[in-house]
């Protein structure tokens, strides 16, 4: 194997990090690489001079030094037909300036058993951040928002509780979604009431209810000028993929809040197992609308018509846009005056496939009537729907079919209709991803049409996106982040995924950049992205990973 050298100096770097400066290798001359005497392999060729990158990792010396650490549970102990582990969905942060200095500080949310932080910027360039610890750590800490809750001009926090590893006892307290109240010098107190026994106070918004929330964005959806919690549901419990409920909770002008789903919900109620929502005016009409992605949902759009949120998917050419997302960040791409989205995916580098003539999909019933739930996964292959879980997985689930496939060998060759018959299939729940990549849609007169994103964007999930102009060309670029690691043991850990930086050119073209130049390297177990204003007009970004450190870029 060789490579043509373009330079007199080359460095090479190895995967223990090490780099080794190659000197007097002259120009057009082929380098010759001997494998069987190198101790690792060569991970990238790179002139040595081309140190300058557009971000800086401040990881070590930022002194921001927050560990997420996931409670240890086995998804597929309990649900073996799960084709992914939905106990790791944390941890997401938030960003807002908690103490009015200009600056913005970030919380980030931790497992069970484990606290929360809230990282507070000091006005000193190259100064750590004041760290504050944040809740009881017996909360998992899914989405939050910073908000004026009681309009007195500071930034209160949101937070949504979550976590389906919780323990049996007392899960409805530790699902209880939380408000904290800032003082306006960035110290929250928890906004509750004294429990009716005496003793710690419990929390004073409604409650709950069964399903679990992930994310939560703040609204004014009934210009009162106060602002609303629309929380997208998950989770059902102890069911996958059942359809959760989304809730709405109207802010009672700072006295607290009601849970008005019931009244304004409309479709936006049971529309999916959300992972990601935002606001925005899709239409010019001056009304913003409501995005929502998912787990098995299209890019789904709600508009509030007569005091509910209305599905108007179709209208927005969004219909069949099914797949497993997993972020959503609204932007104007294309520098055209409107907003597009951009739609963070599984990707296309899995042994998942799906397509509208072939789509990745999922039954879900009580087939065996054993009273559990049973969702059977699918996927096509030459124009077959095949099961994807392995058949002893499949026969501990629903022991009456071991006498049915007493043979592998036969196991391999049913179809999805040969395990059940097609008049139970049609009765069970369906659901369907046509669409797996990672894209962005641009936005036509208030109508989608899809656009692709270079490959480097689909070799993992993408969990995290950020839309800002980063090397200074005045065009919106992208960045992204992501990985997916509870996979069950048929697909492995998805773990390719390095980082996106696409350079815009501001008319929705998007360019990859190496991460060797762009030096953003988010190679762990990625759940979100976060902008924060830094001192001296620095912007940070900051990585929020699953059972590891968090990152942070300058």
């Amino acid at each position: 194997m060789g490579q043509t050298a373009q330079v007199e100096k080359l460095s090479v770097r190895w995967p223990d990090g090490k780099t080794q400066t190659l000197t007097n290798v002259p120009t057009n001359q082929r380098l010759q690489l001997d494998w069987k005497n190198a101790s690792g392999y060569v991970a990238s060729l790179m002139p040595v001079g081309a140190t300058q990158t557009l971000l800086s990792d401040k990881t070590n010396t930022s002194g921001v030094n927050f560990v997420h650490k996931e409670f240890k549970y086995n998804d597929f102990e309990n649900f073996p037909l799960m084709p992914w582990m939905e106990s790791e969905l944390g941890p997401l942060s938030a960003a807002g300036d908690v103490n009015g200095d200009g600056l913005d500080d970030f919380f980030v949310g931790n497992s069970f058993l484990s606290p929360a932080a809230l990282y507070v910027q000091t006005p000193t360039e190259n100064s750590s951040p004041a760290t504050k610890a944040f809740g009881k750590k017996v909360y998992e800490d899914h989405g939050a928002v910073f908000f004026d809750f009681e309009g007195d001009g500071d930034q209160d926090l949101f937070v949504v509780s979550g976590g389906i590893d919780a323990p049996a006892q007392g899960r409805s307290r530790l699902w209880q979604n939380r408000l904290y109240l800032n003082d306006g010098k960035g110290n929250f107190g928890l906004f509750g009431r004294p429990s009716p026994g005496g003793g710690r106070p419990v929390s004073g918004l409604p409650p709950n209810g069964p399903d679990l929330g992930h994310r939560v964005v703040a609204h004014d959806y009934d210009n009162d000028g106060d602002l609303d919690m629309f929380i997208g549901g998950r989770i059902v419990p102890d069911k996958w993929p059942l359809t959760p409920r989304s809730t709405i909770l109207r802010n009672d002008r700072g006295r607290g809040f009601t849970d008005v789903t019931e009244t304004v919900g409309g479709d936006f109620a049971r529309c999916g197992m959300v992972t990601d929502l935002h606001w925005a005016d899709l239409d010019k009409d001056g009304q913003a609308e409501l995005v929502v992605v998912g787990e098995w949902m299209p890019v789904s759009v709600f508009k509030l018509s007569s005091g509910k949120l209305t599905n108007v998917t179709e209208q927005m050419g969004l219909e069949k846009s099914n797949g497993l997302w997993f972020s959503l960040k609204t932007a104007d791409l294309d520098g055209d005056g409107d907003l597009d989205l951009v739609t963070g995916n599984f990707g296309l580098n899995s042994r998942f496939t799906a397509s509208p003539d072939a789509p990745f999909g999922c039954y879900a019933k009580d087939f065996d009537n054993n009273g559990t739930l049973d969702p059977i996964v699918t996927f096509f292959e030459e124009g077959k729907n095949y099961p994807l879980v392995q058949k002893d997985i499949l026969v501990k689930q629903m022991p009456s079919l071991k006498k049915k496939f007493l043979y592998a060998s036969d196991y391999a060759n049913a179809t999805v209709e040969d395990i059940w018959p097609k008049k139970d299939l049609d009765a069970a729940l369906q659901l369907f991803a046509y669409d797996l990549e990672t894209c962005w849609w641009e936005n036509q007169g208030g109508k989608f049409v899809r656009r692709s994103l270079p490959f480097q964007a689909q070799i993992s999930a993408i969990h995290g996106i950020i839309a800002e102009d980063l090397n200074g060309d005045g065009h919106l670029d992208l960045l992204m982040a992501g990985n997916k690691y509870g996979l069950e043991v048929g697909s492995g850990r998805y773990d390719a995924g390095n980082g996106v930086f696409l350079s815009g050119d501001g008319k929705g073209n998007f360019s990859w950049v190496n991460n060797l130049q762009s030096g953003f390297w988010a190679m762990n177990n990625a759940r979100d992205l976060a902008r924060l204003r830094g001192p001296g007009g620095k912007r940070i970004i900051v990585i929020a990973n699953n059972n590891g450190k968090a990152q942070l870029f300058e």
